[in-house]
C-alpha cells in the first residue's frame, strides 16, 4: 500500500508498505502530486510490498441495497456532498462543492471534506467489512476534487432521489 501525506499543501512523507520516504526539498501538492501520483499508480498496478498483505483482490463491490442502507445512514451534510458530486458527474473540485452548498443555503468550510470522507470511510470499515469506497479523491493541475466512481453514479443518484421523495 502506498499513502502519500500531505499537510498544509506539501506533500510531507510518502509510505511504501512500512518503508516512509521523506522529501529531499519542498513539494508543493498541485505542481508534484499529479506526476507522483502516475508513478505509484504505475508501481501499485505492477508490483507488491513483499510481506505486506495484498487486500486489493478481497474488496468487494456494493450492491444496490447495501449502498442505500449505508447512504439511509448519512448525515444531511454527508448527502448533501454526494448530491454535489453526481451533480457534476465527473470531478467536481472543492470550490465547486462549496458553491453547491453556499447555493442550497448552508456553508462547509475546505476542513469540512475531511470529515465527511473519514466519516464515511470509518464507517464503511466498522460495518461493511472490505466494501471499496465507492468515491474518489486525487489532485491534478486544478487541485483537489472528489468524483463518484463511475459504476455507482446512476445507483447512488437513483437512492438520493428516493430519499428526498421519502423525506429523509
Amino acid at each position: 500500500m502506498v499513502l502519500i501525506k500531505i499537510e498544509s499543501d506539501m506533500i510531507v512523507e510518502i509510505q511504501f508498505g512500512r518503508t516512509k520516504m521523506l522529501p529531499k526539498k519542498e513539494l508543493k501538492v498541485v505542481e508534484h502530486y499529479p506526476e507522483l501520483r502516475k508513478h505509484i499508480r504505475y508501481f501499485e498496478e505492477n508490483f507488491y510490498i513483499e510481506g505486506e498483505k495484498q487486500i486489493g483482490d478481497n474488496i468487494e463491490s456494493w450492491d444496490e441495497n447495501e449502498l442505500k442502507k449505508f447512504i439511509s445512514e448519512n448525515t444531511t451534510v454527508q448527502n448533501m456532498f454526494l448530491e454535489a458530486l453526481i451533480a457534476k458527474a465527473d470531478k467536481t473540485y472543492i470550490e465547486e462543492i462549496i458553491h453547491y452548498f453556499e447555493s442550497k443555503g448552508k456553508s462547509l468550510k475546505p476542513r469540512g471534506f475531511a470529515g465527511i470522507t473519514s466519516g464515511f470511510t470509518k464507517r464503511l470499515r466498522k460495518k461493511y467489512g472490505l466494501k471499496e469506497p465507492f468515491w474518489e479523491t486525487d489532485y491534478d493541475n486544478n487541485g483537489k476534487y472528489y468524483k463518484i466512481k463511475n459504476k455507482y453514479t446512476d445507483i447512488i443518484k437513483k437512492i438520493l432521489h428516493q430519499l428526498k421523495e421519502d423525506g429523509k
